[in-house]
């Protein structure tokens, strides 16, 4: 079957749906080219020339021996439309942040609107969904079955919007008072924002940095939506639609209280690997690259305490007999604030590149571009 639906301008500003057929096999999917092409008129503010389409007035096709189910299947088509709901952007934009905050005080700030009017838009989607899409659960909201069903494809069609108007739009970082996203381990927080932040201060003095942690579940749907701008940590892969730029590469070190007995001598790698380990995890794995070089040897380190955050695992050290491995730039940072001693590793061990991964939305988007280029300045300059 070959048929095409286009929406063209007349003269006096008129909107026409031609249709040509080659062949028709049922009136049903010719009526679905039809919504689409309706759409389209929608879209272009031709609501006014509902009335020609739906009595066929205005409908060229050239296969006039169709044209009586031609003709019904632009009724059928007409009554469908009669029932599509109408819903506005920045509803649509508010239904993607209640997704994500799963608060309607929190979801409205994220969008400039006041809590009565985010309650009103809520209603309004409920009333378009035919659907509650979220119930209260505690002191917030929590979606259902449907909402969560909705959420890529509303991640999909906010995206698509954005990179319509990537191009029309120019970014200013010293006027500018936009708000960036990022996920970022404690690595990279801890590394890139210190000089990230006074960069800022002397060229961007109205952006704002916003981080929220890198969890265990990859954060593609944020990614898609605009949810997060940018995510910065080790990534062995970068997943579809996503690119990665490297910033920098360090080597580890291990740290372990002042007055250790192992500080006082040089390990052997049977000796490293009987210590007790705090394995830091910020993601929830149960090993990393040292256990990946220990298992090349025939060996396997002893891991006491898995924790998420660096923090967490000097604090242990610095009161037991346990050994932390840790980038060199994070282990010279807490042994200058604390009584820990650093310690070579037995063997070399690969260094771990930090890169920053975006989506392919935000690729040619000029703010996003300014933020990128500068991470990469800082993370190069430390």
């Amino acid at each position: 079957m070959n048929q095409t639906a286009a929406v063209s301008r007349w003269p006096q500003g008129e909107a026409k749906v031609e249709v040509t057929l080659s062949s028709v096999e049922s009136a049903l999917s010719l009526g679905k080219a039809i919504v689409e092409a309706w759409v389209q008129v929608w879209l272009a503010g031709d609501a006014s020339r509902r009335s020609a389409i739906s009595t066929g007035t205005n409908v060229v096709s050239r296969d006039r021996s169709r044209q009586s189910s031609l003709l019904d299947s632009i009724h059928s088509a007409d009554e469908c439309l009669v029932k599509l709901p109408t819903v506005e952007l920045k509803e649509l934009r508010l239904l993607d942040a209640l997704l994500a905050e799963r608060s309607v005080t929190r979801a409205a700030e994220r969008v400039g609107l006041s809590q009565p009017a985010a309650s009103n838009a809520l209603a309004r989607l409920r009333k378009a969904a035919g659907d509650p899409l979220f119930v209260r659960a505690g002191r917030g909201i929590e979606p259902t079955t449907r909402a969560l069903s909705m959420a890529p494809m509303l991640a999909q069609v906010l995206g698509q919007i954005d990179r319509a108007f990537v191009g029309q739009r120019r970014f200013d970082p010293a006027t500018s008072t936009q708000t960036f996203t990022l996920a970022a381990t404690d690595f990279g927080q801890m590394v890139l924002l210190p000089p990230l932040l006074r960069v800022l201060e002397s060229e961007a003095p109205g952006v704002r940095i916003h981080v929220v942690p890198l969890g265990t579940a990859f954060p593609m749907q944020e990614l898609e939506s605009g949810r997060l701008d940018l995510l910065v940590g080790s990534f062995k892969t970068a997943p579809p639609r996503l690119y990665r730029q490297s910033l920098f590469s360090e080597g580890s070190v291990s740290l372990l209280r002042r007055g250790h007995p192992a500080s006082k001598k040089k390990l052997t790698l049977e000796q490293f690997a009987a210590l007790g380990h705090v394995l830091v995890s910020p993601r929830g794995e149960t090993g990393g690259i040292i256990d990946d070089v220990l298992a090349q040897h025939g060996l396997a380190r002893k891991v006491v305490a898995t924790v998420p955050h660096f923090l967490v695992a000097v604090f242990l050290v610095e009161d037991t007999d346990l050994v932390v491995s840790l980038p060199q730039r994070v282990a010279r940072h807490f042994s200058r604030m604390m009584p820990l001693s650093i310690a070579a590793t037995p063997v070399a061990m690969p260094r771990v590149t930090i890169s920053q991964l975006c989506h392919e939305r935000a690729l040619k988007d000029p703010a996003q571009r300014w933020l990128r280029s500068t991470v990469l300045r800082v993370a190069r300059a430390t």
